[in-house]
């Protein structure tokens, strides 16, 4: 007994979406059943264990070494591989834009900031000056705290031109950040999810 065909074209769907986020999946293992697939996705702070048979079942626990006792309390079920992709994405999305963002440290705790445009000065001998704010909500304060203001010169220049005295933020990030963002732009094709070979993939658990 072998599982079935649908069940063989939802794992190779499920496989090939693993691949599209290799970058932000730690490790990846696939495990063939007499009627199912188990797939294991290691991420940098849960375990997202799923189920293919005819249909998927796929569980999320924070708690790595329990995620064989909690498997059954805690399933959420899919009809198809759209449903999936959907919840899959929804957990890929915050280990993405932390891993792509920019972080700042204040009294201690880690931000993801926001970037916000704040100013566009059209009075420019060159063009357009475009300024932003590099902020976070601080909820101690309950106010949105500017870690850095950067500035983007016509010529498609950034630079830093203030920041804050009691925010530690990386100079070459903030600036690496709006570089790539730039690229993006500029680019017909969207890569921030590249298709990969499923074959590259390490399956090494």
């Amino acid at each position: 007994m072998k599982p079935s065909e649908k069940a063989a074209k939802i794992a190779a769907n499920i496989l090939s979406l693993g691949g599209k986020y290799v970058d932000y999946i730690s490790r990846l293992k696939m495990e063939v059943f007499k009627d199912s697939y188990q797939f294991y996705f290691v991420l940098p702070q849960s375990i997202l264990t799923v189920v293919v048979k005819e249909s998927i079942v796929a569980e999320l626990n924070n708690k790595m070494h329990q995620h064989t006792l909690d498997f059954y309390n805690n399933e959420v079920a899919f009809e198809n591989i759209d449903e999936f992709e959907k919840y899959f994405n929804n957990i890929i999305r915050p280990i993405r834009e932390w891993a792509e963002g920019i972080i700042a440290i204040y009294n201690g705790d880690k931000y993801l900031c926001e970037v916000e445009v704040s100013s566009i000065d059209t009075d420019r001998q060159m063009g357009v000056e475009v300024l932003y704010d590099i902020k976070f909500y601080d909820p101690e304060s309950e106010e949105d705290i500017v870690a850095a203001e950067v500035s983007e010169y016509p010529n498609g220049i950034f630079s830093i031109y203030d920041k804050h005295g009691e925010v530690e933020t990386e100079d070459e990030k903030i600036l690496a950040y709006f570089y790539k963002h730039q690229q993006d732009n500029d680019s017909p094709d969207d890569e921030d999810a590249h298709e990969i070979d499923p074959s590259d993939i390490d399956l090494d658990f």
